[in-house]
C-alpha cells in the first residue's frame, strides 16, 4: 500500500481484508485506517508496517499464527481497540505505539523495541494494554501537571507484563518536592518494571526517584 487503505464498516456490517499470499505491506507515507460506525473491521493478513496504522473504532487482526511488524506508527484512538487474536505484534526500533485506546493481545504477545507514547505527542492520554507485553524500548510520558500526565494501564491479571528499556519523562511544568506520577499503573495486575532513566534535570536540590 502506497496510499490510503480504508476499512469501512457500518452498523450490522463489518469489513474484512484478506491477504492469502505474502503479506500486507504498508509503506512509508501510506495509511491503513478504519472508518464508519462503531462496528469492528477485520484484517486477515501478515502485516509489515512502515507507515501509519490508525485505529478509530476497532480492528481485529486474526491471521492464524500471524506476524505483524511495525517500524512506523500505530495510533489507537480513545475507546478504540486493536485486537491481536493470533500471532505476535512487534514494534521495531523506530516504531511508535501511541494513543488513548486499548491494545489487546491476550495470550499472544506485544513486543516493543521502539517507543510507547500514551496519548501522543503533545496530548495527554492513557493507553491500556490487555495481554502479554514485553518492552525493551522507550516509554515516553509527558507530564502536564500532577493530575494530567500520560499513563500505561496493564489490565489483564492472567498476562505477563515486563518493562525494561527506558522511561523518558517530558514535563511541561516544574514539579515540586513530593509530587508523584504513576506512569505504569498495574493496580492488581502483576508487572515487572526495571527501566533506565531519561529524566530532565531538576532545579535546586530536587531529584527524580523511580519506584516500582
Amino acid at each position: 500500500n502506497n496510499g490510503i487503505l480504508k476499512l469501512i464498516s457500518q452498523v450490522g456490517y463489518s469489513s474484512t481484508l484478506n491477504v492469502t499470499i505474502g503479506s500486507l505491506k504498508n509503506n512509508a507515507g501510506a495509511t491503513i485506517t478504519d472508518s464508519g460506525s462503531t462496528s469492528t473491521s477485520f484484517i486477515n493478513a501478515n502485516i509489515t508496517n512502515a507507515g501509519d496504522v490508525v485505529v478509530t473504532n476497532g480492528v481485529i487482526v486474526n491471521k492464524t499464527s500471524g506476524t505483524y511488524s511495525s517500524t512506523g506508527t500505530i495510533s489507537i484512538a480513545a475507546s478504540a481497540n486493536l485486537s491481536i487474536q493470533s500471532g505476535t505484534l512487534t514494534s521495531q526500533i523506530g516504531g511508535v505505539l501511541q494513543g488513548s485506546g486499548t491494545l489487546t493481545t491476550s495470550a499472544n504477545y506485544f513486543y516493543n523495541y521502539g517507543t510507547i507514547r500514551p496519548g501522543g505527542s503533545g496530548a495527554v492520554g492513557t493507553l491500556t494494554l490487555s495481554g502479554n507485553t514485553y518492552n525493551s524500548g522507550t516509554i515516553e510520558a509527558e507530564l502536564f501537571s500532577t493530575v494530567s500526565y500520560d499513563k500505561i494501564i496493564p489490565v489483564d491479571q492472567l498476562s505477563s507484563y515486563t518493562f525494561y528499556g527506558t522511561l523518558k519523562l517530558i514535563p511541561s511544568f516544574s514539579p515540586s518536592l513530593s509530587n508523584s506520577f504513576v506512569v505504569v499503573d498495574g493496580g492488581a495486575t502483576s508487572i515487572y518494571v526495571s527501566v533506565s532513566e531519561d529524566y530532565p534535570a531538576m532545579g535546586g536540590s530536587l531529584n527524580w526517584q523511580t519506584t516500582s
